[in-house]
């Protein structure tokens, strides 16, 4: 994509932050703070940037997409065991069961499996 030279109106809120018609929004730190080093190199973050009206800018971190969200702890014939990831900051975990029978199948055996399926669940689970 070509740059364009044409000069964008910039709005001064104060002397820190610039904004930009074209939705850039560029801080610099106040001058008395110009001899502190914040970052020892370049630093880019994904993040949801929100300006309000009256200039508050709030900025939102988005999730890391790193790695898968679930991680199966346990399976049987036809139910898994998962424990779901959450943001580290949250320092949770999720345990979830799922069971997947075919359609068709008689009731009188879905419902005998799935009494020993749990028992055997219920049995990791505990111990």
């Amino acid at each position: 994509m070509k740059k364009s030279n044409t000069k964008l109106y910039a709005e001064h809120l104060d002397s820190q932050t610039v904004y930009n018609e074209n939705g850039d929004i560029k801080t610099s730190p106040a001058s008395y703070d110009l001899d502190k080093n914040v970052a020892p190199e370049v630093t880019k973050y994904r993040a949801t940037v929100t300006v309000q009206e009256n200039g508050t800018v709030d900025i939102r971190a988005d999730r890391p997409s790193g790695g898968p969200r679930y991680e199966t702890v346990y399976a049987t014939a036809h139910a898994t065991v998962q424990r779901r990831i959450r943001l580290p900051k949250h320092g949770s975990t999720e345990t979830t069961v799922n069971f997947k029978f075919r359609r068709g199948e008689p009731t009188a055996l879905v419902a005998e499996c799935l009494t020993k399926e749990t028992i055997e669940i219920l049995k990791y689970i505990t111990k």
